[in-house]
């Protein structure tokens, strides 16, 4: 199953559902762009007010913003699926909601790249908190975000790709920080993940050497740092912004670009609200420049500690264990219940990277 948004004109989005067998006998209809953007800033508020009692560990007042943003991704599904011919689709949803093996991709613009897996089926007031994880679209559906201005040939097979490079900029502070919730021996598996297999870079200086280094290779390029207003903080007091970042992209996809024969790189954007975009500015952009074939972001604002925790799972799951993203994000929905709804994935479900062995 699979669903489309594109602007349509200024003030309204126009949307399309299909299967595998094409489009369904259901007219593509449009909703204002205006209303759902308020509904979507509204999803992102309570998942942010979510995130801000993660320290606290107390289950009572985690399930109260749960379910508060349960409320606000139902008004959201609402909202989009609000035409004349609600019926036909609700049927549809209901028996693919049901399916065990459902996926959904959502097929998106840099301008209507909206966290539509936190859409709720349901009243969350009837759900104990043990189900509240069934209702939630990117936790009971395998749900594949796709920017549809990608070329075709970012999703032709093979998805697994070899011999892949990694390059870690990260934050010292940050970093640090992190450590004190590891015991040691998480912590050396960590530090020995960003090492491997291309290293660490803590300033820009260092960034650019190893995109040198990495040139023409398939990269996964990880961020661990703050971000505040689509500026990276690495260490020093240096920052990226996307046009910096762009730039440094362009570096790693090398002079001698072909679409036919290029390179995959993977963007882990790990630090606060990097899937946000502002204007035409946001780091979503570049999933869709030459040699980029996805990238994962952050919804909200993200513990400095819980994005530790869940980046070195994610690192290990993709480049340890050879897991495919969507099999990665599927575990990892369940395992960091329910914080892991701060994160979302923008690439083909189905990449990967061949296993390598287990870093020492």
């Amino acid at each position: 199953m699979w669903m489309q948004l594109t602007p349509h004109g200024a003030a309204e989005i126009k949307i399309m559902w299909g299967g595998d067998s094409g489009n369904w006998p259901l007219p593509p209809y449009t909703i204002p762009a205006e209303t759902f953007r308020r509904q979507v800033a509204c999803v992102r508020k309570a998942l942010d007010e979510m995130s801000g009692v993660y320290a606290e560990k107390n289950r009572v007042r985690t399930e109260e913003k749960l379910r508060q943003l349960a409320a606000e991704g139902h008004r959201m599904r609402h909202a989009l699926l609000d035409f004349p011919e609600r019926e036909k689709i609700e049927e549809v949803l209901q028996q693919e909601f049901s399916s065990k093996d459902a996926i959904l991709n959502i097929l998106v613009g840099e301008a209507t790249c909206f966290p539509i897996g936190l859409c709720f089926n349901g009243d969350e007031k009837d759900c104990c908190y043990e189900d509240l994880i069934e209702k939630f679209w990117v936790t009971k559906m395998a749900v594949s975000y796709q920017l549809n201005s990608r070329p075709r040939w970012a999703y032709s097979e093979p998805f697994e790709r070899s011999d892949f490079c990694v390059i870690s900029a990260v934050n010292r502070d940050v970093l640090a920080q992190a450590a004190s919730n590891f015991d040691d021996i998480q912590y050396g598996e960590f530090e020995a993940i960003l090492e491997h297999p291309v290293g660490r870079a803590h300033n820009t200086d260092r960034l650019d050497e190893l995109v040198r280094k990495a040139q023409d290779s398939n990269t996964l390029l990880h961020f661990f740092c703050h971000c505040d207003d689509t500026k990276l903080h690495l260490s020093e007091g240096e920052t990226l912004d996307p046009i910096d970042l762009s730039i440094k992209l362009d570096d790693l996809a090398g002079r001698n670009y072909n679409p036919q024969n290029s390179t995959f790189n993977l963007l882990f954007l790990n630090a606060c609200e990097t899937g946000l975009t502002h204007l035409d500015a946001g780091f979503l952009r570049l999933a869709t420049k030459d040699g980029i074939c996805g990238i994962v972001t952050t919804e909200a604002r993200v513990p400095t500690d819980f994005a530790a925790r869940f980046g070195h799972d994610f690192l290990s799951r993709v480049i340890q264990k050879g897991q495919s993203l969507g099999t990665a994000f599927s575990a990892l929905y369940h395992e960091h219940w329910p914080y892991s709804l701060l994160y979302s994935c923008y690439a083909e479900r189905e990449f990967s990277i061949k296993q390598m062995d287990a870093v020492q």
